[in-house]
């Protein structure tokens, strides 16, 4: 089965994501409720097939953990959420989205998800030379 592009998806994640941020801060600015909500599955679907992938690597294919500015789009999402909420409060006109926090505990879910990975991958002991059989 043919591998998907990580640097590709990596940018089509990245790009959905300032997307759908954009369209997030657009509906709270302009004091209308929503985005729609199949906005938030795709968000989770697409992040799913980047950090899949990279997971089973990880594990399966003994690769070391690798590190993209994608979390940094994870805290922009978590800062935005904070952001709405502190106006809301001073000027209830705003409402925060709905399906914003959806999409900030699904992002922050998968990210979470793939730290835990990356911690417990690194606890695990590498084999012992003398243990391994060798064919001469």
């Amino acid at each position: 089965m043919p591998q998907p592009n990580s640097r590709l998806l990596f940018l089509v994640c990245s790009i959905y994501s300032v997307i759908h941020l954009g369209l997030m801060l657009d509906a709270f600015l302009s004091e209308r409720d929503q985005v729609a909500y199949a906005m938030i599955v795709l968000h989770g679907m697409l992040l799913a097939l980047y950090v899949g992938p990279k997971e089973a690597g990880r594990w399966f294919k003994n690769h070391g953990s690798s590190s993209r500015p994608g979390e940094a789009l994870v805290f922009l999402w978590i800062g935005a959420l904070v952001f709405m909420g502190i106006v809301n409060h001073f000027a209830p006109r705003y409402r925060v989205p709905e399906g914003m926090l959806d999409t900030v505990l699904t992002l922050g879910v998968i990210l979470f998800g793939s730290e835990m990975s990356k911690l417990i991958h690194g606890w695990r002991k590498p084999p012992c030379p003398e243990n391994e059989k060798t064919t001469p």
